[in-house]
């Protein structure tokens, strides 16, 4: 007999996340100040570089996103680590820069995109339709954004099971696909939800997002951490 699903609640996920911020701003802005700062002194090189050499510039340009995009998957390691009550330094952002970490993280990114290959082509397949076949272009356009949305969501836990976890991008896709199992909706609102809190912060003249900011990071933690329980015992481990 298959046991109970666990379904996320929203409106608990954000005020556990809420509980969790204290204590945990100055970590996640001094590692946004540091991200910030690195992509900076990169950005100053690739201009420079660009300037010399386009070719070389346009080269040293793709590795500068990488080494960001590494960094971005730092504060969900954050995140991750601050939702189980555990020690969060501002260091830990650079956790996606070691080889074990980031050769699968990037593997990740691109199975991603091939997942999501199909539906994109159909997507832009059902654009030229769309004038010849009026309707029936328009709806197929409407399936496959949703589809993509769908898989997106699906898989959004993927990210912290490399990060966390370190293990092979095609097992984390699954193990994502299995903690979310009929929780589509609720992590799509929570996801809506993040959105509207951040606009929040942005109005009340940027000082909300001391507290907005670190608020939607911390949600992603907790939102992981709560799905775990559904997966097999021998699947929810951590390295």
């Amino acid at each position: 007999m298959n046991e109970p699903v666990y379904l996320l609640p929203v409106c608990d996920t954000i005020a556990d996340a809420w509980k969790k911020v204290r204590g945990a701003k100055a970590t996640l802005w001094g590692a946004v100040f540091m991200v910030g700062l690195i992509g900076f002194c990169f950005g100053l090189i690739v201009n420079l570089v660009k300037a010399a050499s386009p070719a070389l510039g346009g080269i040293v340009g793709i590795i500068t996103q990488v080494i960001l995009f590494l960094l971005q998957a730092g504060f969900i390691y954050i995140s991750i680590e601050r939702a189980r009550d555990l020690p969060i330094s501002f260091k830990q952002v650079f956790r996606g820069l070691k080889y074990h970490y980031a050769i699968r993280i990037i593997g990740l990114y691109l199975l991603q995109m091939i997942v999501l290959l199909p539906v994109a082509l159909l997507g832009t397949a059902s654009s030229f339709i769309v004038g010849p076949f009026g309707l029936l272009g328009t709806i197929l356009m409407v399936v496959c954004a949703c589809a993509g949305i769908y898989i997106g969501i699906r898989m959004v836990l993927s990210i912290g099971m490399v990060v966390e976890k370190g293990i092979n991008p095609w097992p984390a896709i699954k193990l994502s696909f299995k903690a979310t199992q009929e929780n589509f909706w609720n992590i799509l609102i929570l996801s809506v939800m993040q959105g509207i809190i951040l606009f929040a912060g942005a109005l009340a003249l940027l000082i909300g997002l001391i507290w907005a900011l670190p608020l939607v990071v911390l949600c992603y933690g907790v939102m992981y951490t709560r799905l775990q329980v559904n997966l097999p015992e021998n699947e929810n481990t951590t390295s």
